[in-house]
């Protein structure tokens, strides 16, 4: 009886992604990893690039078919977290290995080449990784698309040289096997003006014509991460209360949870919840998060929006802060989210 039970809530368990859980973006990256192509999303910190990393990588519903078909065993998206990235070259050959292998680990070990030995650690590194690189795509067809998440670190502080050997390791008969997903909080050239890497880089060309922005989520996704949340929980907050929290955050999936957990925690005072919850350390610490992951022309441009103080050189900065999603441009500029336009103002008092 006990076991028919633990049958019945787990089939009536609210997923956390629906089968369309960002389905322009996951059928762009899946068609693109298909063809060989790489790209980059650019996105405001929270707005759930881990959940789209997770969605490929893992696949916890078993989605991909949905988007890959009958190749959906044969392309693999290895994850590389820039966040831990070294500051080496070495280090980030390993990670590359390290996720590649970790992806593979069903399949068969590519045979040593006892031909070439490097004296090197970092060339012996980067030598196996080509070697497992080569092997999966000539020898048994299989697609590589590596996702660089939050790689903001590594553009702007690799070494050019370092950057180029990314695009060498599919100049080896894997042109068309061999892919690369960036995400990254800002314009890759703009990260990248040290090398630079616009009109100086094979690597940044890779990806140049295919930069994307990724915005807020759309409500469909918003509603179901509300669902699955409040299905997990004690004590479920009301329709009313979702609804709420769906307003203030505007699609931002850590302000969504944070929210979430903070209403659990205790409810919204008679103030109104937009006072009481911008006041929060949770809240604070997280629009600051999203403030301090666009450029300072940028921050700038929002501070004198806060203030009605727009100025006509300001029209380029708001346009790009409209198409990543950061502000709304109908009859009159709005906020994406309402807690971070009150955020904002609350710092300009």
């Amino acid at each position: 009886m006990s076991t028919d039970r633990t049958q019945s809530a787990s089939v009536a368990a609210t997923p956390r992604y629906r089968a369309t859980y960002r389905q322009n973006e996951i059928s762009l990256i899946c068609n693109a990893a298909q063809e060989g192509q790489s790209l980059c999303l650019m996105g405001i910190a929270g707005t759930g690039k881990s959940n789209i990393t997770n969605f490929l990588h893992v696949d916890p519903y078993a989605y991909k078919p949905r988007y890959l078909g009958k190749a959906t065993g044969s392309v693999h998206f290895p994850v590389v977290d820039g966040n831990t990235w070294d500051g080496t070259t070495e280090g980030l050959w390993k990670q590359l290995l390290t996720a590649l292998t970790a992806t593979v680990e069903h399949l068969d070990k590519p045979l040593p080449d006892a031909k070439i030995t490097q004296i090197y650690e970092e060339q012996r590194v980067f030598s196996e990784l080509r070697r497992w690189i080569n092997w999966l795509c000539q020898e048994h067809d299989q697609q590589i698309m590596f996702i660089l998440d939050d790689f903001d670190r590594v553009i702007q502080q690799g070494p050019l040289a370092m950057l180029e050997q990314l695009n060498a390791l599919r100049s080896e008969g894997n042109r068309e096997k061999l892919s690369y997903l960036l995400f990254t909080k800002r314009l890759p050239h703009i990260l990248g003006k040290a090398h630079p890497l616009q009109g100086n880089s094979k690597f940044y060309d890779l990806f140049s014509h295919h930069i994307y922005a990724l915005g807020p989520y759309n409500p469909d996704d918003e509603h179901q991460m509300l669902l699955h949340l409040n299905e997990g929980v004690g004590r479920p907050l009301r329709h009313q209360e979702l609804a709420t929290i769906k307003a203030l955050a505007g699609g931002h999936a850590r302000l969504l949870k944070i929210l979430f957990d903070l209403w659990r925690a205790e409810a919204p005072t008679a103030d109104g919840p937009l006072q009481y919850f911008v006041a929060k350390r949770d809240i604070r610490e997280e629009c600051q998060r999203i403030l301090g992951g666009l450029h300072l022309s940028e921050q700038a441009a929002l501070h004198r929006l806060a203030h009605d103080e727009v100025t006509d050189e300001d029209e380029r900065l708001i346009d790009h802060l409209v198409r990543r999603g950061v502000l709304h441009r109908a009859e009159e500029i709005t906020w994406f989210s309402p807690l971070f336009g009150a955020y904002i103002e609350s710092l300009s008092d």
